[in-house]
């Protein structure tokens, strides 16, 4: 499981490790080079790949959750519907492309939580308690 990021290594990690059977992606940066595009946190994706998809596309190949084969793996994404720093289209889209590709993939979209309610023990997205997820 992990945040932002850390959700697209989790995701990248049970590509890579085939004994992981389940993956968790809270708000995470699932497409790549869709972030490189828009410019995610001043061009993180380019600086954490060493430079941009033309220029090293086995590093993007090798990273992006959209590109990885996940077949043996259960994959939650889980995003807020008001998330403003990775909008949650990144998980809508990697959902739908990973069910047209066969793989098991869900997503729970959480109304009016922002990127670091997911994440926040204090916040409660759409007034509702927390165990109510």
């Amino acid at each position: 499981m992990g945040h932002s990021a850390g959700g697209q290594l989790a995701l990248c990690l049970a590509a890579h490790e085939t004994s992981l059977h389940q993956a968790i992606s809270l708000a995470g940066v699932v497409d790549l080079k869709k972030a490189f595009a828009l410019h995610l946190s001043h061009d993180a994706v380019a600086e954490f790949l060493s430079g941009k998809p033309d220029a090293v596309p086995e590093h993007y190949r090798e990273a992006d959750p959209m590109e990885l084969s996940i077949p043996h793996a259960r994959q939650w994404l889980l995003h807020g519907s008001e998330d403003d720093t990775v909008p949650p289209e990144f998980s809508r889209d990697y959902v739908m492309q990973k069910k047209k590709a066969g793989e098991s993939a869900e997503l729970l979209e959480i109304p009016h939580a922002g990127h670091f309610d997911l994440i926040d023990p204090t916040s409660e997205p759409s007034g509702k308690s927390r165990t109510q997820f």
